[in-house]
């Protein structure tokens, strides 16, 4: 009877529905001003999703605004992809995932550009990118890496200044 309850739950999907009294109202900003820059966003939760604004700024040596989930051991044990829900102006954003709570080692990253419209993005998460602080990219997540993720993320990180705006109505791991 175990075994059966353990592969149901872990063929079902982790699905973060963002919204009021929904998922994200946990979540927060992290943008440059940690290092000095001053690049500005801000979020906040609409009936059906969450809205993520603000400008990219490259004074200073800033260039990002992201927002955070808080940290958590997320259960991703046998979750294959991730599908994001979402539309946005603005340029290109990425889906960030971590294994570790020191700023300087890798996170790992999905890149989606998407439009006014919604849409729906899905990649394999054996496949998001490992990259460093200086934007270096390494290996894959793989398989393996995909059980210790404890933070889950949006960075707006693409080397471009200026206003951006990006609405997410779901997450989902499957």
């Amino acid at each position: 009877m175990f075994t059966l309850f353990f592969l149901f739950a872990l063929a079902q999907p982790l699905m973060l529905d963002m919204g009021e009294g929904k998922a994200g109202s946990d979540w927060y900003i992290i943008n440059d001003g940690v290092m000095g820059g001053r690049s500005s966003s801000s979020f906040d939760l609409k009936k059906d999703h969450l809205h993520f604004a603000g400008t990219i700024s490259l004074e200073n040596n800033g260039g990002f605004a992201s927002l955070r989930s808080p940290w958590n051991k997320y259960n991703l044990k046998g979750k294959k992809s991730v599908t994001i829900k979402a539309r946005g102006t603005g340029g290109q954003f990425s889906l960030i995932l971590e294994k570790n709570r020191e700023w300087w080692l890798p996170t790992y990253k999905y890149t989606f550009e998407p439009t006014s419209e919604w849409q729906e993005f899905t990649v394999d998460l054996k496949d998001l990118v490992e990259y460093t602080v200086q934007g270096k990219t390494g290996k894959k997540l793989g398989k393996d890496g995909i059980e210790d993720i404890i933070r889950i993320g949006i960075i707006k990180y693409d080397g471009k200044a200026g206003p951006f705006e990006l609405e997410i109505d779901e997450l989902i791991f499957q």
